[in-house]
């Protein structure tokens, strides 16, 4: 059976695909008013701005670990209106595919290196590492990264996927779908709001990320290159376009300009699709592949 094909395994009506969405939404807000109550409670200093949702916006960690309840309230919705199973948000199978993981480390990995020694190379970029700043900052946006980055494959990649599959057979038309909805879901990221060209590369991503889904009948592949990616994004370069402009990354550029920001666009979806000619070529899927399973032959 295919991965999209997985709604048919468990309630499927549209009011609770509709419900399952507002019970989570009402959770989060409720978590978001909890955590707000807690920080003015307790006196916990919070960045000096008028604008309440731009003091929540300032805190990394507060809307990391947002993901996280985030998560946790879908899956509990998820199981309790469509009585459905975890794993058919996950694969076709009743496990988890660990060998998928090392695959896209090994690729990103690769790209690590390759990206360190062209921030060495580029004369507007200065070496800032500091260890004692860095070691903990990496640590925990990586714990929490594991859970952004999952409910962003669950709810986009597997969630939108297949209830989109209950009402169009056309599966381009849906990996198009939801890479608008990715690219949307990321409009308010700093890079956007400096250059709206950056979501181009949202939906690029998100446009490479569900075909490897679509061909790999799962989100393991998608959710592990989701994950490494937006490690290196925040560990590797800040600069003041970027979401990671004030914490401790390993380099930093204190200026950018038009040029470099085309270029880095351009570099990104070169790289995505590299990625997936990566897994065509590790897992032996080819063109025809890609177009029949996208309904495009």
């Amino acid at each position: 059976m295919d991965f999209i094909n997985n709604a048919t395994l468990y309630k499927n009506q549209l009011w609770r695909f509709v419900l399952t969405v507002f019970c989570s939404l009402i959770f989060l807000i409720i978590f978001a008013i909890i955590a707000l109550f807690v920080c003015f409670a307790t006196g916990i200093d919070l960045p000096a701005k008028d604008d309440i949702v731009l003091l929540v916006e300032q805190n990394a960690i507060y809307n990391l670990t947002t993901f996280v309840i985030s998560l946790i309230a879908f899956l509990i919705n998820f199981k309790a209106i469509h009585n459905g199973k975890i794993w058919h948000l996950i694969n076709t199978t009743s496990h988890f595919r660990a060998n998928r993981i090392g695959f896209t480390f090994t690729i990103y990995c690769i790209l690590f290196v390759i990206s360190i020694i062209s921030s060495i190379l580029d004369p507007d970029t200065k070496f800032v590492l500091c260890l004692r700043d860095f070691i903990p900052y990496f640590f925990t946006c990586a714990f929490l990264l594991i859970f952004q980055t999952l409910f962003e494959e669950i709810i986009v990649r597997s969630y939108f996927f297949q209830f989109c599959g209950l009402y169009c057979k056309k599966r381009w038309i849906i990996v198009t779908l939801s890479s608008i909805l990715f690219a949307y879901l990321h409009i308010e990221n700093t890079p956007v709001q400096n250059n709206i060209t950056h979501l181009v590369v949202y939906f690029i991503s998100g446009m490479v990320w569900g075909i490897i889904t679509i061909l790999d009948n799962g989100i393991e592949l998608s959710w592990s290159c989701h994950f490494f990616n937006n490690i290196i994004a925040c560990s590797l370069l800040s600069d003041p376009t970027s979401d990671f402009s004030n914490v401790p990354t390993i380099f930093r550029c204190d200026t950018t300009n038009e040029n470099q920001i085309i270029i880095g666009i351009i570099v990104s979806c070169i790289i995505d699709f590299g990625i997936l000619l990566a897994c065509c070529k590790k897992y032996n899927w080819t063109l025809s592949d890609i177009l029949v399973k996208l309904n495009l032959k």
